[in-house]
């Protein structure tokens, strides 16, 4: 029998070694992408904001040349030019050497329809009458853009005459073009953003918005358009990194990284055959001092298990499995001296679980509470982020009497999350703070937002989670409207269902796919996702208060509209205990 117990343990440590060699290597390697993802997206990060401070660089310089020198652009006469040209020296002079001095190299060009011309180093007569017969020039003329990036060479042969050049429009007090600022950054510029991270091992590329590269660490693919973005987007995704397979077939891990501001995109196309090279040596070595330790272990496993299987069995035999609701103690072994060690030892762990199963059960109701009080502020700052944003943008745009309007609505809108400690509101509330909403939304959007509310008569006072339905209606304008010109109209129903309570959202967007419908519903089970958030919130605050058989379900058809239904228990205040909280 002693044989047989020995037999089956060194059996099994064998095994285990096996299955621990294969998740650690498993482990390992999945391990060790995924920091190489995030270690390149991070890298690429950077990147995007050196580019982005360039850019910003042109952008400002624009704007600075606009702020001090329109007056002059609009109305000075021919003989003024000389005395305009000395100050715009001056003024580009100290800008352009204050730049330099941290690696950024612009030039400047200024082309008015009187005639007047103006430029710095690094252009030149030929440029400008260049630029005057681009057709992105005598476009931007007649376009209704104020601003424009655009990719140009000052002589098509020579790669390293490309500048990606920011244009700002000239006009007058009456809306006329008078001319145009173009504020030009050099390849090189671009290049020495990242040339820390180029080497033989990688390819780095910024696309701009057309997917034209406006900088490459292979110079002649610069100003060459390499994709198509919005099939860039879908294939690859924002700010993702992925293994792929490229035009030789080989694969090569693409990160890219976008900026929405500039709407510029660093991409970087890293060798896979590199990769592992890299990393490959060391994981062997560490699979096989792994190895070895676990050899070790098993020899002396075996040999230690001859002298402590037996009084363990007899201390397993005493053990009552049966810990529901405590654990109980075995009688302490003094065969060995470790033996007595141990049932000692587990003697005064069982009289300490026992105390802290008391202490568990005492605080859970506290710690669910507090989950959900998290849960619950995830909804506001949310909400509150796009609702300050749009009256930024009216004050932005001298809508103040509009403005004024949303802030009051606002302010009467968040008088329901201050009172913060309450987790429960009525039915009836809750449909008055979501039509609350959706006044603020329409004179947020200007648009026309229909809401109809069917509600059994018996039902107005059932109690709910609050900020339940706020969430659901949010996602429906924002989602289900965003690419159609119907009205929007939206219902919600609320009736019985037996102990249960059925809340019904419908609206006539857009709807979705079987396949989005799929992706929008693994987002909400997976917790890390940050993606439809209000759906998510409300998913896990069903299950935290009612238990796993509560939540929402999702039905959608393309251009047919979505139903969100929302299952719930059945409550009025009595039901709920003393804390206000546990209803299971």
């Amino acid at each position: 029998m002693q044989k047989f117990v020995f037999n089956r343990v060194a059996i099994t440590n064998i095994v285990v070694v096996i299955v621990i060699l294969i998740v650690f290597s498993l482990n390992v390697f999945i391990n060790t992408m995924s920091i190489m993802k995030k270690t390149r997206l991070e890298l690429l990060k950077q990147v995007s904001d050196r580019a982005k401070l360039v850019n910003n660089v042109a952008v400002f310089s624009a704007e600075s040349l606009y702020d001090e020198f329109i007056n002059d652009f609009i109305i000075m006469q021919e003989d003024q030019y000389d005395e305009v040209i000395n100050r715009l020296e001056k003024n580009v002079h100290e800008k352009r050497k204050l730049l330099y001095e941290i690696g950024i190299d612009i030039s400047v060009m200024i082309i008015l329809n009187n005639g007047f011309t103006y430029y710095t180093a690094g252009e030149s007569e030929q440029s400008v009458n260049n630029v005057k017969r681009s057709y992105w020039y005598i476009n931007n003329i007649s376009s209704n853009e104020e601003e424009i990036w655009v990719l140009r060479f000052n002589d098509i042969e020579t790669i390293a005459s490309m500048k990606a050049s920011y244009g700002k429009k000239i006009l007058d007090g009456d809306g006329q073009y008078v001319g145009l600022i173009v504020i030009s950054i050099t390849e090189k510029t671009l290049q020495d953003i990242y040339i820390n991270l180029f080497s033989d091992n990688n390819v780095i590329y910024i696309l701009d918005s057309d997917g034209k590269a406006i900088s490459h660490s292979r110079q002649t693919l610069v100003g060459t358009e390499l994709y198509y973005m919005p099939w860039f987007y879908n294939e690859y995704g924002k700010n993702n990194s992925l293994f792929v397979k490229k035009n030789s077939m080989k694969s090569v891990l693409l990160t890219n990284y976008y900026d929405p501001k500039s709407e510029w995109t660093i991409v970087e196309e890293l060798y896979t055959s590199e990769i592992i090279k890299s990393y490959g040596q060391s994981i062997f070595v560490t699979l096989g001092l792994l190895l070895i330790s676990l050899t070790l272990f098993v020899i002396v496993s075996y040999y230690i298990s001859k002298k402590v299987t037996k009084p363990i069995v007899r201390i397993a035999n005493q053990i009552n499995l049966n810990i529901k609701e405590s654990v109980y103690l075995v009688e302490e072994q003094e065969s060995y001296q470790e033996i007595y060690i141990l049932s000692k030892a587990y003697n005064k762990m069982a009289t300490r679980i026992n105390g802290l199963i008391s202490k568990i059960k005492h605080e859970e109701r506290t710690k669910r509470k507090l989950e959900n009080d998290v849960l619950n502020a995830q909804i506001n700052p949310h909400f509150l982020h796009n609702t300050l944003f749009s009256i930024k943008c009216l004050n932005e745009m001298g809508k103040y009497e509009k403005a004024e309007k949303m802030i009051f609505n606002l302010l009467k809108l968040l008088k329901a999350p201050i009172n913060s400690d309450r987790v429960w509101g009525s039915i009836a509330d809750e449909i008055e703070y979501v039509k609350d909403y959706v006044s603020l939304l329409q004179l947020r959007t200007d648009s026309i937002i229909e809401l109809e509310v069917s509600i059994e008569d018996d039902l107005n006072d059932i109690i709910i989670p609050r900020f339940l339905l706020q969430p659901i209606v949010e996602n429906a304008i924002f989602h289900g409207f965003k690419n159609t010109d119907n009205n929007a109209r939206i219902i919600i129903s609320v009736h019985s269902s037996g102990d249960d309570l059925i809340l019904r959202i419908v609206d006539n967007g857009q709807g979705m796919t079987q396949e989005e419908l799929r992706k929008v519903w693994d987002n909400v089970k997976e917790k890390h996702v940050f993606s439809h958030i209000g759906l998510r919130n409300i998913q896990s605050r069903i299950e935290l208060i009612y238990g796993q058989s509560y939540g929402i379900r999702i039905i959608s058809k393309k251009y047919s509209g979505t139903e969100v239904i929302i299952k719930i228990k059945k409550l009025l205040v009595g039901d709920i205990d003393a804390k206000g909280f546990n209803c299971r």
